[in-house]
């Protein structure tokens, strides 16, 4: 009678279970992380940067307006480039938006004051509407990021910037738009 439940041929067939075994989570385990963090590119549509990150379960679009820049004009400017045409700094996001954040980051006020916009429109609107607008003051901190939130789901979508006074100011302006999928 044999008590050796282990025999040789036993091990090799459970070693090559567990071999095949391991093969398959590691497959599962590397078609979920393919699907999970699918995609990323980068842009610059009408003047601003735009990174997106295609996920799973969502598209995160980072858009970076302004860095360090000083508008030193009273009317409103969309890009670095300064232009204020109809296009000038604007994104398309069709597919909506589950969130829509604004940052700005303010190192420098130079002028009397600035005022930061936020401008959206449907395709049907020939004009652009006003979403957001904040004045920064003498009296603003700077050096610390400010956030707010946009809540209209605009199609079409751009920020814009503007100082009263000449002066030199240094902003940054960047916004996370975030759009689940369904």
């Amino acid at each position: 009678m044999n008590l050796n439940l282990y025999t040789s041929r036993t091990y090799s067939t459970d070693a090559m279970h567990c071999v095949s075994t391991m093969a398959i989570l590691f497959c599962m385990i590397l078609l979920f992380t393919a699907h999970a963090y699918a995609e990323i590119t980068t842009t610059t549509p009408n003047g601003v940067t735009l990174r997106t990150e295609t996920f799973f379960d969502r598209t995160e679009l980072f858009l970076t307006c302004f860095t360090d820049f000083s508008p030193g004009t009273d009317t409103y400017v969309f890009n670095e480039a300064g232009e204020s045409d109809v296009n000038a700094g604007k994104i398309n996001i069709d597919a909506g938006a589950d969130k829509i954040e604004v940052k700005v980051k303010l190192t420098t006020l130079g002028s009397t004051s600035m005022t930061v916009g936020v401008f959206g429109k449907s395709k049907n609107d020939a004009a652009w509407g006003l979403l957001y607008d904040k004045i920064y003051t003498l009296i603003t901190p700077t050096g610390e990021d400010d956030y707010f939130p946009i809540l209209e789901e605009p199609q079409d979508f751009r920020v814009a910037i503007k100082s009263d006074t000449p002066g030199t100011d240094s902003v940054t302006i960047t916004v996370d738009i975030r759009r689940d999928i369904q």
